[in-house]
């Protein structure tokens, strides 16, 4: 008994770091919309203009989800997950390096894309491990998301006012999305991310599957 309970308060704790990886990657999500101003005064952009770069984000988080379920098919959750939020802090870090609409636009559209893999990945490691408290389990991410948009552009703020540029926020959410991927390396284990909870609970409330 004792074994069980430290082995759940080991897995709460990895979901946890987990939950924080996806919190500040909401929070990233919320950046550009809060600095399109000073973005808008760095480049000349138009209103409708940088009205579709701060919406393109949701496009590619569309585009994002029919690969993933390809990827998550053949690789593991942990994998996809470490490779969304990859790829949505490098794609943050190179929007500061853009030269025009079109590296802009593609940037912000990448950030959609690693997003993707990594909701879609949170929600399935969520619902699968987490068998009798899947609701609860599945609204903590929901809960983290919302989080990181409320606090989101309280720390660019800062940032923003600490450095006096936009690259400063970019920079340093795209730092703590790689800081994040370490952390998920050195804690996080297979057991918990790779778990079957559910097809087993399944079968076992049903007895074998027979084909």
């Amino acid at each position: 008994m004792e074994a069980k309970s430290g082995a759940s308060a080991t897995a709460i704790a990895m979901y946890c770091v987990l939950l924080a990886a996806y919190s500040l990657m909401a929070a990233d999500r919320y950046l550009f919309p809060f600095l399109n101003s000073d973005v808008r005064k760095t480049f000349g952009f138009s209103v409708p203009t940088i009205g579709l770069l701060s919406t393109i984000f949701t496009l590619g988080l569309g585009i994002g989800g029919l690969p993933t379920g390809y990827l998550l098919a053949h690789f593991s959750r942990k994998t996809v997950l470490l490779l969304g939020i990859a790829i949505f802090s490098g794609a943050t870090a190179l929007t500061t390096v853009a030269t025009g609409f079109w590296t802009m636009l593609l940037c912000l559209a990448v950030t959609g894309i690693g997003m993707a893999m990594l909701a879609t990945s949170m929600f399935a490691l969520a619902a699968s491990y987490f068998v009798k408290y899947r609701a609860a389990a599945i609204g903590s991410v929901n809960f983290c998301y919302g989080l990181g948009g409320f606090y989101g552009p309280i720390l660019a703020g800062a940032f923003l006012v600490s450095y006096k540029t936009w690259h400063a926020p970019m920079l340093a959410f795209a730092g703590f999305g790689f800081a994040m991927i370490v952390l998920i390396l050195l804690f996080v284990r297979s057991w918990f991310s790779e778990t079957h909870r559910t097809a087993q609970a399944r079968a076992g409330s049903v007895g074998p599957i027979r084909y």
